[in-house]
């Protein structure tokens, strides 16, 4: 965790309304992302797990004890609650124990079992790293589904130009994902 985060959650836990905007603006897109990934791209579900995550780890904040990121924290919780939506939505079949709770009880997930060298959790903090601009091009294109030209549009761009950055943001995105893959394994 490093020393802003850590600076926000020490104010958010003595009451300062700041802090907790601080921490929803900081993670708020990445955690959105995480969730739609990990439910297949319903955009609505989405929402409401993304919501229902921010109130579970605002409310017990004073839970988290900094072993971890706290974006890593927040994709546990994530996590649980996108568990609980598929196995609402999608009765008797038989899940996977490492990814569903056998339990339908909601509980914060401690943060070693939160799973810091998964995929999912790489590919976010990947986007993380890289500059905005690549960052919304990427979700645009990739969790969004928009074609270039709905991109150019968006962006006040050509198409051309709206094509070369999006080359260039996954050329970033391949260098710094490749190098957060040697890191974590």
């Amino acid at each position: 965790m490093n020393v802003k985060e850590r600076i926000l959650i020490y104010d958010a836990l003595n009451g300062e309304k700041s802090a907790y905007e601080n921490l929803y603006k900081e993670f708020a897109d990445l955690l959105y992302v995480y969730i739609l990934h990990f439910i297949k791209g319903h955009r609505e579900d989405a929402k409401d797990i993304w919501q229902e995550t921010f109130i579970i780890a605002f409310e017990n904040l004073h839970k988290f004890k900094g072993n971890s990121s706290f974006f890593t924290w927040l994709c546990g919780i994530a996590k649980h609650k996108a568990s609980d939506y598929l196995r609402s939505k999608i009765k008797g079949e038989k899940y996977n124990k490492d990814i569903l709770s056998q339990n339908s009880e909601y509980e914060v997930i401690p943060e070693n079992q939160s799973d810091e060298n998964s995929t999912e959790l790489i590919v976010v903090k990947t986007l993380a790293q890289i500059n905005k601009e690549y960052r919304m091009l990427l979700i645009s294109k990739y969790i969004e589904e928009k074609s270039i030209t709905e991109i150019s549009v968006t962006i006040n761009k050509t198409y051309k130009a709206t094509e070369s950055l999006l080359s260039r943001a996954r050329l970033a995105f391949i260098k710094t994902y490749t190098s957060n893959k040697n890191k974590n394994g």
